[in-house]
């Protein structure tokens, strides 16, 4: 779960506990568990690993439905075209009203290779850096 502290300190947990993720939001592929394949990773998708840079991607896809005020991502896409989608290089659109230097950072969280992502100390740093320069 993600939470905003009262000393603007993000704490990130279980993305899937985080809120409450409607039926529909699910897909389940064959015997495997329902899971949230709009908050999911690509590899994540692809090999069922779990890691901290899939949290990243995860932590990205809920910074634009902040953005967007609570849209569901992807709209239009079908649960079960996620992966397809992912894998020819689509990604969440820019959100309306959504500054280029924000969106750059959010669109950060969803490369493709996760080691490329940035790490959540790296997002601390832009984010602080993006509330400066915007914010105050």
């Amino acid at each position: 779960m993600d939470r905003l502290r009262d000393d603007m300190t993000v704490c990130v947990a279980d993305f899937g506990l985080s809120k409450k993720i409607y039926s529909g939001d699910y897909y389940r592929q064959g015997r495997i568990a329902k899971m949230p394949v709009k908050w999911i990773a690509i590899e994540s998708l692809a090999d069922r690993v779990y890691t901290t840079k899939s949290d990243v991607w995860a932590f990205g896809v809920t910074m634009w439905e902040i953005a967007t005020r609570g849209m569901t991502p992807y709209p239009g896409v079908q649960n079960h075209e996620i992966y397809d989608y992912l894998l020819h290089g689509h990604r969440l659109k820019q959100p309306e009203g959504c500054l280029d230097d924000l969106y750059e950072i959010m669109y950060s969280c969803w490369r493709t290779d996760p080691v490329d992502r940035p790490t959540f100390s790296e997002l601390k740093l832009h984010l602080e850096k993006y509330w400066k320069a915007y914010l105050l």
